[in-house]
């Protein structure tokens, strides 16, 4: 978790809780509190006054370790001891802000591994055991059930959507297949019409011609009697041919009317039913916006149930005998949990511990010292 070993040992549960001899300055502590009656595992006790040459009863021998905080330095070394206090609490500092990450690592940690827990104690409800867990359980049923609830609906709605959807799909797949040969015979039926269209178009060519010919005869002085009848057979001939492309063109156009309007007909029937799904699939994303917003709810409340009953079994100590395997992880991420709490207190109370006294000596010790060498240097260069 980024702390060595040797940094957590002494904080363990097991860890000697011998004193250090040394002395502290009046000022250096609040005023005498009773002793608690047994360390908090993450918070530090309040400290009291100490006698003289004793360890300030309540503060962690970690914080006094980290501080080296011990007698009160000799009147010569005081300079040395306020310029070493600024060093230490620079190094202090500097760690600071990985102790926080670790620790708040390490709470996150804890938080699964509770989760957990209490997911692997609601699975075995059936333990005989379990009723000892009493409105914790409940309360987790009770929540499980409404997850459940949350869970089928949307199920349902789903299902719903799929049948819907499947047999909107299924009209859409049988008006295409009836929509295909009415298709080839529109197709058919336009090919024929285009044919007709196209010998009507060219007898109508033909009878113009004929006709703008026998004008010109007529016109003529001395007009070819032969050839006025040959143009006049041609254009009765041609106007034969035109009036039987339009009688195929009238023969065919009522069925192709008729094929193109049952085309339309599926088609837009095809385009409802594209419609339906389309509204039914936003009905579903709302439904499942609406059902997802209530389970996300009933999940939560279903996972603080979870917390409670694994709280709850910690609290009765059947935790192991319910769900050894979990409750073991649950122990460790909590002990490190509050190992990494209290090394990071320790190096927040480390930065306090100080001689006040001893140090505002050295600072005026190294003033003294700063303008002896000053005045030196100005006789020197002079």
């Amino acid at each position: 978790m980024g702390l060595r070993d040797s940094d957590l040992d002494p904080l363990g549960p097991f860890a000697p809780r011998g004193g250090l001899e040394l002395e502290l300055d009046d000022a250096a502590l609040p005023a005498r509190a009773p002793a608690p009656a047994a360390a908090a595992p993450v918070e530090a006790p309040k400290a009291r006054r100490p006698e003289p040459v004793e360890e300030p009863e309540g503060t962690p021998r970690r914080a006094l370790e980290l501080a080296r905080h011990g007698d009160p330095p000799p009147f010569v070394l005081e300079g040395w001891y306020a310029i070493d206090v600024v060093r230490r609490n620079r190094a202090l500092r500097q760690r600071l802000p990985e102790l926080r990450r670790v620790k708040d690592q390490a709470q996150a940690d804890l938080e699964v591994a509770t989760l957990e827990l209490g997911r692997a104690l609601h699975a075995e409800r059936d333990h005989p055991r379990a009723p000892e867990l009493g409105s914790a359980l409940r309360r987790a049923n009770a929540a499980q059930k409404l997850t459940a609830d949350h869970d089928a609906e949307l199920e349902r709605a789903r299902e719903e959507a799929r049948d819907q959807t499947a047999e909107t799909v299924a009209s859409i797949a049988h008006a295409t297949e009836a929509v295909r040969p009415l298709s080839e015979r529109a197709r058919e039926l336009r090919a024929q019409v285009v044919v007709y269209q196209q010998d009507f178009e060219a007898a109508s060519r033909a009878i113009r011609d004929a006709t703008a010919e026998l004008d010109a005869l007529a016109k003529s002085k001395s007009p070819d009697a032969n050839r006025r009848i040959e143009l006049e057979a041609g254009r009765t001939l041609r106007r034969g041919e035109a009036d039987a492309a339009v009688a195929e063109i009238e023969a065919r156009t009522p069925e192709l009317s008729e094929v193109e309007a049952k085309i339309l007909e599926i088609e837009r029937a095809s385009a409802k039913a594209k419609k339906v799904i389309e509204d039914v699939a936003s009905a579903l994303v709302r439904t499942e916006a609406r059902i997802a917003k209530e389970a996300a709810d009933g999940r939560e409340k279903y996972e603080r149930a979870l917390v409670e009953l694994a709280d709850e079994a910690v609290r009765l100590r059947i935790d192991h005998a319910i769900a050894k395997p979990a409750a073991k992880l649950a122990r460790l991420r909590y002990d490190t949990w509050a190992a990494n709490v209290r090394e990071l207190e320790a190096h927040e109370i480390a930065l306090t511990l100080r001689h006040p006294t001893s140090l505002k000596r050295g600072w005026a010790q190294l003033a003294v010292l700063a303008v002896g060498a000053l005045g030196w240097l100005v006789w020197f260069v002079t």
